[in-house]
């Protein structure tokens, strides 16, 4: 729900009933107003915003259907603080529970991302009242891919660049089982007007949370133009998105869309004359600029847009095509990797961040007779970490995690290291530990799999020897389960916090209130789709990254 319109918009399943369905003892002016339309607008994000940020409400930075946008920054930092975004939602524009319902999954999805990606625009904070709903963002103000891409084509090193930026978003989101369902050049924002300013993906309103064993979707959602094959047949799931980023760089390399309807059909008859191409015509690699592209980037953009879903490229391989590696990185040192395993870890829930610090102590400590063989890379991250301690005071502040960065050859801005830092500083003391650095650093999964020896059977994967220890100390009353309230000690926090929501719909896949063992290994595992390419490098000494 962005301020940009232009979407086919139809009804869209909120992925978690329980968001935002607190039983409140009193009814505020809002939903008493709200029984005209018989819902509730009320979402239980935090409410007071000017305690925490100043709006300058005479700098609007974009107007919408259903809201504007405006700059703002953090109350107390004075005129050097970060300048960040605000997205001011009216609830008196959301006349129908579907916009409701679409504004929690925009806010979820945000949310499921984290403030790991470099690849998005970062949510910092939600807020509310009466009147509106804000949502504080990372301000982007190099304008849209769109604006860019009317003044000509693109080269294809160029195109590639975007390319890969694109996919990186799209298999993060997938990661994190989010059908993105709106990829098109005026969701994609530069962060400044530098040509070599960064790409970020921004307005998740149509995106869709699809967990596992979940249907198709059926509900056509997208802008026309983009829209897969299966989107139109109404039964479609993660490969849609890959279809749209075909679109998307076939409109990079020629300058137009690779279906149009006719020119002389308006309104619903051109949507209907669209669709009928999308779903059988041809896909034109004749007409000019085709003849001097190459045949590695036509061979790439026909394996996007490929109708059979089973034949279509995937995300993960559309990442290693030989169009997208050519003039990248070869496969990296373990410090080349650095800002990659730090964004990974940053998507991870506080949750799930605070158990592997826990595990990776019991790792070095040996507890339990555990000799996994980990200690090269250990020493190595050790190194590194003492390296970037440049007071020598045994843990890392934002401004040595800054200055190692950059001095290791890695081109981030203020706010973005300031953005991984507040995700890795999982205890909240202001400091990162060394072990939330080796926990973040760690390629757990890579470990487990490269043992050598090999781990016997009977303890091939960690969560036999690690997770059961931690899930039984975590499940403090013995019950089987770990529960709101015992997720609520292991994190400090108090009993009505809405991270403890948090944790249970990111963990606790069946809903019934309280994470199993089964569930607490799945959460531990991770997916095999959240691997460490899927996010960018930013090495300014990488070309092609």
């Amino acid at each position: 729900m962005g301020c940009c319109q232009g979407s086919a918009k139809s009804p869209v399943q909120h992925p978690d009933s329980r968001q935002g369905e607190e039983v409140r003892k009193e009814k505020t002016e809002s939903e008493v107003q709200d029984t005209r339309w018989n819902f509730s607008k009320t979402f239980n994000f935090k409410r007071g915003i000017e305690k925490e940020w100043e709006i300058f409400h005479d700098n609007v930075l974009g107007r919408g259907a259903f809201g504007i946008v405006k700059r703002c920054r953090r109350v107390g930092d004075g005129s050097d603080g970060e300048i960040c975004a605000v997205k001011i939602i009216r609830k008196s524009k959301l006349e129908e529970k579907q916009d409701v319902e679409d504004l929690r999954v925009e806010v979820d999805c945000m949310r499921r991302l984290g403030l790991g990606s470099l690849n998005c625009i970062a949510l910092y904070d939600t807020f509310e009242d009466e009147e509106n709903v804000y949502m504080v963002m990372e301000l982007a103000e190099g304008g849209e891919l769109y604006k860019r891409i009317k003044k000509g084509q693109y080269s294809e090193a160029a195109a590639a660049q975007i390319a890969r930026s694109i996919l990186q978003m799209v298999a993060q989101c997938h990661a994190k089982h989010i059908v993105y369902r709106d990829i098109k050049p005026t969701n994609f924002l530069f962060t400044s007007k530098s040509e070599s300013a960064v790409l970020k993906g921004t307005d998740f309103g149509l995106a869709a949370y699809h967990p596992p064993g979940s249907p198709k979707l059926t509900d056509i959602t997208g802008t026309p133009f983009y829209i897969a094959p299966e989107v139109v047949r109404q039964s479609y799931s993660f490969e849609a998105d890959v279809w749209s980023v075909g679109a998307l760089v076939y409109q990079l390399l020629s300058g137009y869309v690779p279906f149009q309807a006719s020119t002389e059909l308006k309104g619903p008859e051109a949507v209907v004359d669209l669709f009928r191409r999308v779903l059988n015509a041809p896909i034109d690699f004749e007409s000019d600029p085709w003849p001097n592209i190459s045949d590695m980037a036509k061979d790439f953009v026909s394996r996007l847009l490929t109708r059979d879903v089973s034949k279509r490229i995937s995300v993960m391989d559309a990442l290693n095509h030989p169009w997208l590696k050519e003039g990248a990185a070869p496969a990296s040192a373990l410090t080349d990797d650095v800002v990659q395993r730090l964004q990974r870890y940053s998507t991870y829930g506080r949750f799930r961040q605070q158990a592997m610090v826990a595990a990776l102590a019991k790792v070095k400590d040996g507890d339990g007779g555990l000799n996994l063989p980990w200690s090269g890379n250990m020493d190595k991250l050790t190194a590194m970490f003492e390296d970037m301690d440049s007071d020598k005071n045994g843990s890392l502040s934002c401004a040595e995690i800054r200055d190692g960065l950059r001095a290791a050859g890695y081109s981030l801005s203020d706010a973005e290291v300031q953005q991984l830092f507040q995700a890795v500083d999982v205890d909240r003391t202001g400091n990162i530990s060394l072990n939330e650095f080796l926990a973040a650093m760690l390629d757990w999964q890579q470990q487990q799999e490269h043992a050598a020896p090999p781990l016997p059977p009977s303890e091939a994967h960690m969560s036999h020897m690690i997770w059961k220890d931690l899930f039984e100390k975590y499940d403090i009353d013995k019950s089987g389960g770990i529960g709101a309230e015992e997720i609520a000690v292991i994190l400090g926090l108090a009993p009505e916090s809405p991270e403890i929501q948090d944790v249970l719909r990111e963990a606790d896949m069946d809903t019934n209130g309280h994470i199993t063992f089964e569930e607490f290994t799945a959460l531990m595992e991770g997916s095999h789709k959240d691997s460490l390419e899927i996010y960018s490098k930013r090495r300014v000494k990488v070309d092609g990254d």
